[in-house]
């Protein structure tokens, strides 16, 4: 079957989707420590201005806004832009701005930020360089722009086969890159990067793909792979294993953070 939606719409399926949940999976297991690693990258004074790209419901910029004079998230789906600005509410923040807008064409003055954050996300941009281009420009000279994402395999065969597995389980999934690639493009883009650091993310296989109300089809093609791996066949760049009775994998998050020049 051919799926002729257009990838904004995917987008728009996935995230509104996931909005009420995303919450609190995105905090979930370990990951309270790797969002204190991404705020510990962060050169944050409480004089600044700082903005959140693609943010969801804005988990890493109301982290941020505790140490800052004001935070904006912007985000393309309006569930997930709802859900951040009751959740700010709740947590009594008052300096958080919540705006829907798009990645590819910000609604934001040129150096208008301090600190500029992308956090897993590159990898559902179809042009991840023009987005990138984006958080460079609404960035002051001599800032700082952080991209945080998952990762892919050196190989090529390998990363191929972890990219069409994770677009099995979000169809919105366009591809993860290597850290390598990631880094090239932020120096392409007129970044200075000035820390790159790695941190490996443990998943439950169910609740992840719960997570993207994953088609029945695609959870069995996604398990079938990973237990092949499992039992000495290719490499799929997910690092499965067995823990307690539950299939977990690993993903490989890099974060870069730039300088602009």
């Amino acid at each position: 079957m051919v799926d002729d939606r257009t990838h904004d719409e995917l987008i728009q399926e996935q995230f509104s989707q996931q909005a009420a949940m995303w919450d609190s999976y995105i905090r979930s297991g370990g990951n309270e420590d790797v969002l204190s690693w991404n705020i510990g990258k962060l050169e944050l004074t409480p004089d600044m201005r700082v903005l959140d790209v693609a943010a969801g419901t804005g988990v890493l910029a109301r982290a941020m806004a505790v140490r800052v004079a004001e935070a904006v998230a912007v985000d393309v789906t309006p569930e997930m832009v709802a859900q951040g600005r009751q959740l700010a509410a709740s947590e009594g923040l008052s300096n958080v701005t919540f705006d829907e807008g798009d990645a590819r064409n910000l609604p934001y003055d040129d150096a208008r930020f301090d600190v500029v954050t992308c956090r897993l996300a590159m990898h559902q941009f179809e042009d991840p360089r023009r987005c990138l281009q984006e958080l460079v420009r609404v960035c002051r000279p001599g800032g700082q722009v952080a991209i945080i994402d998952i990762t892919t395999a050196d190989d090529p065969t390998t990363a191929e086969t972890h990219n069409r597995l994770e677009r099995l389980r979000d169809p919105s999934h366009t591809n993860a890159l290597t850290a390598n690639q990631l880094q090239g493009m932020a120096e392409g883009c007129g970044l200075d990067i000035v820390d790159a650091s790695y941190f490996e993310v443990e998943r439950n296989l169910e609740s992840w793909m719960d997570m993207t109300q994953t088609p029945s089809e695609s959870r069995t093609t996604i398990l079938e792979e990973l237990q092949r791996e499992l039992g000495g066949g290719s490499d799929t760049g997910m690092y499965p294993y067995l823990e307690d009775g539950h299939f977990m994998f690993k993903h490989r998050w890099a974060m870069l953070v730039g300088r602009r020049a």
